[in-house]
């Protein structure tokens, strides 16, 4: 079996992706809620390329993660330079006393990008290696990602939403708020109940494809979508305003 210490480490690195990802979502302006297609994560080298050496401990924390994210995938990379594009700042005020005559290759090499990061935290530019204290590195993330990162671990998260996602997003959002509106009207769990979203005819047809998910979701023995649907015995109503489109929600004990 595996050792409970390095069974700590595993989901130990699956808590601090999770976090890092929150910080992309939250940096990208991103609702929770909205799904996202992946989230592209460079390990620390001392995970050797997988979040445990275990396959069946390793796939349970990438569900965890890719669920805890609302991504569609969790894609583990070895480069990250599709990723982010780093750039190098010597500080001048320590390499110059340092390096003397090397400082304009340095200067150069670290503008024209022709620099090397070393596994063990160094710098090779200009023809000589400049320490950890020696220089700073920014990240930015390439088009289209959100970068988060710490201590080797870096997370990118996909922000491109196509109209599926959008429509899952949505879709997500709408039960979020019936599942309030069913505690609202005091109903028990297991209740079965009566749904009717109205509203925006642009909006229901894009929540058409997810009808059955919604309505397992809900416990809804009737569903129905459209545009001037509404419950006349309504237990509990809703006009809502999502990702600014107006959608009518009424729910009643079935």
């Amino acid at each position: 079996g595996r050792s409970l210490p390095e069974l700590e480490a595993s989901v130990d690195l699956a808590r601090r992706t999770v976090a890092l990802g929150r910080a992309a979502r939250a940096a990208s302006g991103i609702r929770t809620r909205q799904p996202l297609r992946s989230a592209r994560v460079k390990l620390p080298a001392a995970a050797h390329g997988a979040l445990s050496s275990d396959p069946a401990i390793a796939e349970a924390l990438a569900t965890e993660v890719t669920d805890e994210l609302n991504v569609r995938e969790l894609e583990l990379i070895g480069d990250e330079s599709e990723m982010v594009e780093r750039s190098l700042y010597p500080l001048l005020p320590v390499v110059g006393p340092r390096h003397g005559k090397a400082v304009g290759a340095i200067m150069a090499g670290a503008r024209t990008g022709e620099w090397r990061l070393s596994d063990d935290g160094t710098v090779e530019v200009g023809g000589v290696v400049l320490q950890p204290d020696e220089f700073e590195l920014t990240a930015r993330a390439r088009p289209g990602h959100e970068v988060a990162e710490e201590g080797g671990l870096l997370v990118a998260l996909d922000t491109s939403v196509d109209d599926e996602l959008e429509a899952e997003g949505l879709a997500r959002e709408v039960a979020h708020r019936l599942q309030a509106l069913r505690r609202a009207a005091g109903y028990e769990i297991s209740d079965r109940v009566r749904v009717a979203i109205g509203g925006d005819p642009a909006a229901l047809r894009r929540l058409e494809p997810h009808r059955d998910w919604l309505a397992d979701e809900l416990l809804a023995v009737e569903l129905v979508l459209d545009p001037g649907a509404a419950l006349a015995d309504a237990d509990e109503r809703e006009s809502a305003s999502l990702n600014g489109v107006a959608v009518e929600l009424s729910v009643t004990r079935a």
